[in-house]
């Protein structure tokens, strides 16, 4: 009746090419430099192992740690023994563990504009190394009380500073998968099955399966799906 009744707006950037390019394809497959990329590794990888899990075939990481490097420069010297190895590695980019991490009692309030801004610096010094695969924002934000706003807001920042690299979250539950939808591009959620030291599973092993489909519904055919198999036992309780 000549009346607006609602409007949104949405930013397209239109990017140049870079050396090192991450985009999900209409189908979902993430491409690195125009190639499908499967990630295949292991999460918290010493070091002096690098070069022998690269040998055996694997393409990524997850590093839980970056964040303690605080200079672009001790962070760059970690991730380029990432690159010798022929690895690409995901990890925190946040610059320190006290505003960012489940261990600060804020996480579940929005953002501060020195937060943001911290972010925002951190990313952009950091984005053109060649290692970095995308950036590893939560791990299991519902577990630890992350604001969805906040993250949210973390993943804004992260895309505005680079929107070369992919943020990837790891929900341990399936309605955390819609919860936090809008802080990825990429969900990673870790079905463990709970296999259990010379015994079972505490779960069925269909668990994989479903978590996987969840997934896939929650990112509505515009986010990829990964996921982290458990690939270690727990002990069977006395």
């Amino acid at each position: 009746e000549g009346t607006d009744t609602f409007s949104v707006e949405r930013i397209i950037r239109k990017l140049p090419p870079a050396d090192h390019e991450w985009r999900i394809r209409d189908d979902c497959v993430v491409l690195y430099n125009g190639k499908p990329f499967v990630p295949f590794g292991f999460f918290s990888v010493p070091t002096n192992e690098y070069r022998e899990v690269a040998a055996a075939g694997h393409t990524a990481l997850q590093w839980y740690c970056a964040q303690y490097k605080r200079t672009r420069e001790s962070l760059f010297e970690a991730l380029d023994e990432v690159n010798d190895a022929g690895l690409k590695m995901m990890f925190y980019p946040y610059p320190n563990d006290r505003y960012w991490l489940a261990s600060y009692k804020r996480i579940y309030e929005p953002m501060t504009a020195k937060e943001q801004d911290a972010l925002a610096v951190r990313v952009s010094s950091i984005k053109d190394h060649p290692a970095i695969l995308g950036y590893y924002l939560f791990d299991e934000p519902s577990c630890h009380t992350v604001l969805p706003a906040r993250a949210r807001r973390c993943y804004e920042i992260c895309r505005e500073e680079d929107p070369y690299h992919p943020c990837i979250v790891l929900c341990q539950n399936p309605s955390a998968m819609f919860t936090f939808r809008e802080a990825c591009d990429i969900h990673m959620p870790d079905p463990y099955p709970g296999f259990m030291y010379r015994g079972l599973a505490a779960r069925d092993m269909r668990v994989v399966r479903t978590y996987i489909e969840t997934a896939v519904k929650a990112g509505r055919g515009r986010q990829a799906v990964w996921f982290t198999p458990q690939a270690f036992h727990w002990r069977r309780p006395n």
